[in-house]
């Protein structure tokens, strides 16, 4: 068989990186942010950890998807 000479267009590129991000934001801050006892507009300082998490994980996905975009052959 032979060899092809360039990678298949699939699986994971170091562009793909920053999905990391969401996933280290939950099992890496949560059990951190859990323990403050801040309380901003009166909801609890784990719940507006938690919304941040969504804003950075569509960030995360965003720029993905821009690096994929100007990655792909023209």
């Amino acid at each position: 068989m032979d060899e092809p000479d360039s990678p298949p267009s699939g699986g994971l590129h170091r562009r793909h990186l920053p999905l990391l991000l969401p996933f280290l934001w939950q099992v890496g801050g949560v059990p951190w942010a859990n323990g403050v006892a801040w309380r901003p507009w009166h909801m609890p300082f784990l719940l507006l950890w938690e919304l941040a998490g969504v804003v950075v994980a569509s960030l995360a996905i965003a720029l993905v998807y821009r690096l994929d975009a100007a990655a792909a052959p023209r």
